[in-house]
């Protein structure tokens, strides 16, 4: 049998079980079309579309979208492909992708009267989503010149910093700061900034911004870089060490997929795609963990870190531990001189509501011995 008439057929018997209600049926005998047609041909298209209508019927939005994609890339204009689309970025609450495709639609075929109330509607929501967006972006602009001009009241800075925090909450306020440039006015602004209430609230600004997302965790990580970061905790002030080590414990949470505070282990496949950056992560702690200037209570942070993390094993930082420097041995050494100059007692405390520390009291030597436990 000629290979197209086999697409063919699949695909009415994929028809047949579409009308039935069979979707997985369905999309069984339409991925057989699929697998068995050439590429760029106008009847793979269909089949695509086709798959894509039993994905919808199954709230299989993303690979609804995707199948409507692939064919489209065949045939541009086909109204079929982009009204199945539309309904499922609609679904997934994506409409100004929704309403660029019903609109495409409309201009393909302006007689289309299934199409005519879902644009009306969409217009609407995109409409309202502009003015929203303007109105936020003022608010987002006004925050930032007041919290970082010095010259400005600092009542009214401290009130600008706390906003700031409010907004990076917000999904859109979040890409808003992130899109203005927030990470290196930050950077700048640290550089002559004395007042802690405003420090403390933009080091978690950074956080919320991370936080479950891996793109902006790997972009703050680009844009400041980690040893500055870290940096912040080379500071005898309780509140700004503990922002920042929940900053840097957010950003390793995002780039591995874990959550300490739920218990949510690591996903391997995110781990290996943040490989790099989870490295240079271990890394940077381990030779800021050695520096002589590293204030006490700093250095307990980060051994307090470590020391979160180091159970993880698809994080792989006991074994990066020893791959550093060549040797446990010379980091031991380095972290007994460094560790057993202090006694390692801090109270209990948190940086935000939804991070509580809890910190244990170590005695001298125990970050070493720990060290030993993890990898033996």
């Amino acid at each position: 049998m000629p290979v197209a008439d086999s697409g063919h057929l699949y695909k009415e018997e994929g028809n047949k079980h579409f009308k039935e209600g069979n979707w997985d049926s369905a999309i069984e005998e339409y991925s057989k079309a699929i697998s068995v047609t050439k590429d760029h041909t106008l009847e793979k298209a269909v089949y695509y579309k086709n798959r894509a209508a039993a994905h919808l019927k199954q709230q299989e939005f993303e690979k609804a979208i995707e199948d409507c994609t692939k064919a489209l890339e065949i045939s541009p204009s086909d109204t079929k492909a982009l009204f199945r689309r539309c309904q499922a970025y609609d679904a997934l609450g994506k409409f100004e992708e929704a309403y660029k495709d019903a609109r495409t639609v409309h201009n393909v075929d302006p007689g289309n009267t299934a199409i005519q109330p879902i644009l009306a509607r969409l217009h609407e929501i995109v409409a309202n989503k502009v003015a929203e967006h303007s109105k936020l972006s003022s608010k987002v602009s006004q925050m930032l010149n007041l919290a970082f001009d010095i010259s400005t009241p600092i009542d009214k800075r401290e009130t600008a910093a706390n906003n700031i925090l409010v907004l990076a909450k917000e999904k859109a306020g979040a890409e808003l700061l992130y899109k203005e440039g927030i990470l290196n006015r930050i950077v700048s602004l640290f550089k002559i900034e004395k007042n802690q209430n405003i420090i403390v609230n933009l080091i978690r600004s950074i956080s919320v911004i991370a936080k479950n997302n891996a793109d902006k965790a790997r972009g703050i990580i680009e844009i400041i870089g980690l040893p500055w970061i870290i940096e912040l905790l080379n500071t005898r002030y309780e509140e700004q060490i503990s922002a920042a080590q929940y900053c840097l414990q957010t950003l390793l949470d995002a780039l591995s997929g874990m959550t300490l505070k739920d218990e949510k282990t690591p996903d391997m496949e995110l781990c290996s795609r943040n490989r790099k950056e989870i490295d240079t992560l271990i890394t940077c702690l381990i030779y800021a963990l050695t520096s002589r200037t590293m204030t006490g209570v700093g250095r307990d942070a980060m051994i307090e870190l470590i020391l979160r993390n180091c159970d993880y094993r698809a994080l792989d930082w006991a074994e990066r531990i020893i791959d550093i420097n060549g040797s446990v041995a010379a980091k031991y050494d380095k972290c007994v001189a460094h560790v057993a100059a202090l006694e390692i007692k801090r109270k209990s405390s948190s940086c935000t509501s939804d991070f509580p520390l809890n910190r244990p009291s170590y005695p001298r030597h125990a970050f070493a011995t720990r060290f030993i436990e993890i990898l033996s």
